[in-house]
């Protein structure tokens, strides 16, 4: 008990010392400048966030959605399966439902997550081929900026030919490549086939 003690009062002594440490540095005002900008800047990074999540909430909500499957799970005990969609337009990623703990997700998947919990997004169209998300949202960036005023049936229409295309036109490893460049994918993207996700 004694050496638990002895430690308590030399860590008591070295929490003091830095308390007067601190006390003096308070006299300063830089110390005193800094402190009021560095609470100013947690606030505004604070109101940033809140700004960030409803301007997100907003695109959502005024998305017409294109819906694409990204994932399929099967539950081979209970002889079910559970396809996730992904919209292609606005980023909405069913995937993050199935999160064990929310509080681990990134900001951008919580802002997905609690948008899900507070909406229904079903609406608009869906394609019913089987795509890794990173590549059917690049894919789909590539229709819409070399043909800016398509309608969303002839984009999902230019996108299921276009996905057939990469999947069935045997390339070779460079052209591979060439073409995670092009869509600009991360270096080393081999799903192309998005049974895999």
């Amino acid at each position: 008990m004694s050496n638990i003690r002895k430690t308590y009062e030399q860590k008591l002594s070295e929490m003091n010392d830095i308390e007067t440490q601190l006390a003096e540095l308070m006299k300063d005002e830089r110390v005193k400048k800094y402190l009021e900008l560095n609470d100013q800047r947690l606030k505004l990074n604070s109101e940033l966030l809140q700004l960030y999540t409803d301007m997100k909430k907003e695109e959502f909500s005024k998305c017409k959605h294109i819906w694409i499957p990204i994932s399929k799970n099967i539950d081979y005990y209970e002889g079910r399966s559970d396809i996730d969609y992904g919209c292609v337009k606005c980023g909405l990623d069913q995937r993050v439902l199935g999160t064990y703990n929310p509080r681990f997700l990134s900001t951008n998947d919580k802002i997905i997550y609690d948008y899900f919990l507070e909406h229904y997004a079903t609406s608009g169209i869906r394609s019913h081929t089987l795509c890794n998300f990173d590549l059917a949202r690049a894919m789909y960036a590539k229709i819409v900026e070399n043909h800016p005023d398509i309608d969303d049936v002839t984009a999902l229409k230019y996108f299921e030919v276009a996905l057939d295309d990469i999947r069935n036109i045997r390339v070779n490893e460079d052209r591979k490549e060439s073409r995670v460049k092009r869509l600009m994918l991360k270096p080393g993207f081999k799903n192309w086939g998005g049974h895999k996700n």
